[in-house]
């Protein structure tokens, strides 16, 4: 439905939301966050080379942008034998303030995250077999979210809980992706937030990855089960039965994630508003099969006065063919980017398909006598376009 127009759209988009609301923050230590991607603990033990609880000796920053952690490895959790102290090498990005003498637990991750990230969410994904260490050198790609903070309290905790992702998601001969399910559900009662959103988005990714049989058997089982994640599993095992690929990559959300996300569009805050329409604009079939859940809340952004929010919001809109998108699709077509121009012309041609001509990559002369044009002929026909 309009795909082409879509991905043009949504991705320049986004690209204004993120330079919109970028946000410095007053930390120490350079990191990458990964938050939009939704890299887990679960994913990091899939990828790292290694995994060490160390010491903080030193940490600095060496020169612009760069930062380097001394450790003083403790024990090595995954991965071959380690130096006894390490340096850890952090390139060019802000992140968690790191103190010595704190205790780390430390992802040594091989491979970029956003090109893994999607096969990593698979629960048949097996990692490479690890390399040995001989340097004391070790660069970390993602900081900040392979960069844990330790007390004497919680670091047995973590130890644990990190022991029993790698039972289950490096042991080749382990096939049991039902206790890896109660597993991680079980740390849905831990106190430590990371812990909880971590598997939360490990057990979507987990429903992602299996059949529907195998999702119907852990939903048959008579164990209390969280009721997000129930629903959530619910609607990935009938989408499959209906014939979805098995790596389904859209989310379909909870009742109250949706209300959350609904509650976040009036917030009257920039931020939770971006959100929320980028995480409605990624839940795939579920965003047509329920229009009248969220297409007032979402019209009701096109009087924003963020011009980015505005035309993410029409362009939710027009693929649903309402027309309360189309005039700030036609205010989209006076924009200075060619591919927001031309992007917004699509949607127009496809749900109104007007007689006049417009040619988004015209000089601008020609565009706007073109532009006149239609936005005559859309005043005379506008009430007769609504019955069509």
């Amino acid at each position: 439905m309009m795909k082409s127009a879509t991905s043009r759209m949504l991705l320049l988009i986004i690209t204004l939301l993120c330079i919109s609301n970028r946000v410095v923050s007053g930390v120490i230590i350079p990191y990458e966050t990964m938050d939009e991607l939704h890299t887990t603990m679960g994913q990091l033990v899939k990828l790292s080379e290694a995994i060490l609880i160390g010491t903080v000796a030193k940490a600095e920053d060496k020169s612009a942008g760069d930062t380097w952690v001394e450790c003083s490895v403790e024990d090595v959790i995954l991965g071959s034998e380690m130096p006894e102290q390490v340096m850890l090498k952090m390139k060019g990005k802000p992140g968690p303030a790191i103190h010595e003498p704190q205790t780390a637990l430390v992802f040594v991750p091989t491979a970029l995250i956003h090109e893994d990230v999607m096969r990593t969410s698979s629960w048949d994904y097996r990692a490479e077999g690890l390399s040995d260490h001989t340097s004391n050198q070790v660069r970390l790609l993602f900081p900040s979210r392979t960069i844990i903070l330790l007390t004497r309290e919680n670091k047995d905790e973590y130890r644990s809980i990190i022991t029993n992702y790698i039972h289950y998601l490096r042991e080749p001969a382990v096939d049991t992706p039902a206790s890896y399910f109660w597993f991680l559900h079980g740390l849905l009662e831990t106190s430590d937030s990371r812990i909880q959103q971590d598997a939360r988005a490990d057990m979507i990714h987990l429903c992602r990855s299996l059949n529907a049989d195998k999702l119907q058997e852990i939903l048959d089982t008579d164990q209390p089960m969280d009721a997000d994640i129930r629903d959530y599993a619910d609607g990935i095992a009938d989408w499959k039965r209906r014939g979805s690929p098995t790596k389904f990559r859209f989310p379909i959300p909870s009742d109250r994630q949706v209300q959350e996300w609904l509650l976040d569009l009036g917030s009257g805050d920039p931020s939770r508003a971006n959100m929320a329409l980028l995480e409605l604009s990624e839940t795939g079939e579920w965003l047509y099969r329920n229009v009248s859940v969220w297409r007032d809340a979402v019209a009701d952004v096109l009087t924003d006065t963020n011009s980015a929010r505005r035309l993410m919001a029409a362009d939710l809109l027009i693929n649903v063919r309402d027309l309360r998108a189309v005039p700030v699709l036609i205010e989209g077509l006076n924009s200075p980017e060619v591919g927001q121009r031309s992007a917004c012309w699509d949607h127009l041609v496809k749900v109104l398909r007007p007689p006049v001509r417009y040619d988004p990559k015209a000089p601008e002369d020609t565009r706007k006598d073109m532009l006149n044009k239609f936005k005559s002929w859309h005043q005379q026909y506008h009430e007769a376009l609504k019955n069509r």
